[in-house]
């Protein structure tokens, strides 16, 4: 029986044109710092190290390999270091609150009331252990999309706050278990993941990872 009392859970993360605006952001930083890198890296090796040495051309074709990884590196590097510093600039707090037959959800002003006859599917994919989450609830025609995260792929959430996007969705166990039927997620790691570790499958399962669709009458 779906519990009637009303529960708010609040954690920080970031809407779904967000999480992808930074990533644009953060993809553009690679490249530049990519090119940046080594062509200072290229310069100096050129005019402080060789200057008016003699080197053959498989030496030199040898350092220019070597240059170009370790702007590889060093450009991999920016990139993770700005995808965070965007992360704890643009996460924003979350407030899910289940009562009765409704969920309400707010985040930076707006308010999102949907009602769970209205909900026609929810994709609840990955879970606390790995560190990101995207949340997707389907109603009417329309979508809220949630990410949460706390890895260097998705720096969106503080400690403990996947933990609570956990602790709402099994609120939902009695609802989802009557309601919906699931999906594994259609990916290719998944897949991998599938075939490779049995065990891990069977947690997620446990966990309510997968593509909820409403069963049809």
């Amino acid at each position: 029986m779906e519990e009637k009392k009303e529960k708010t859970y609040e954690f920080y993360g970031v809407d779904n044109k967000t999480a992808w605006r930074m990533a644009l952001l953060a993809v553009v930083i690679l490249i530049v710092s990519l090119v940046i890198s080594d062509f200072i890296l290229l310069w100096l090796w050129r005019k402080y190290i060789i200057g008016d040495k003699f080197i053959t051309g498989e030496y030199e074709t040898k350092m220019e390999t070597r240059i170009f990884y370790a702007s590889v590196g060093i450009a991999f590097c920016s990139f993770v270091a700005f995808f965070k510093f965007l992360g704890k600039k643009n996460r924003r707090l979350w407030s899910l609150t289940k009562i009765d037959d409704k969920i309400i959800i707010k985040y930076k002003g707006e308010t999102h009331e949907i009602f769970l006859k209205d909900i026609v599917q929810i994709n609840n994919l990955g879970k606390a252990k790995t560190r990101a989450k995207k949340l997707t609830i389907k109603y009417n025609n329309q979508s809220v999309k949630i990410w949460a995260g706390t890895s260097w792929q998705a720096p969106f959430s503080r400690e403990g706050d996947l933990q609570i996007l956990d602790s709402f969705i099994k609120r939902l166990t009695n609802f989802l278990s009557k309601n919906f039927t699931r999906d594994e997620p259609n990916s290719f790691f998944y897949r991998k993941i599938r075939s490779l570790y049995k065990k891990q499958v069977e947690e997620a399962k446990r966990s309510f990872i997968g593509v909820y669709k409403r069963k049809t009458s």
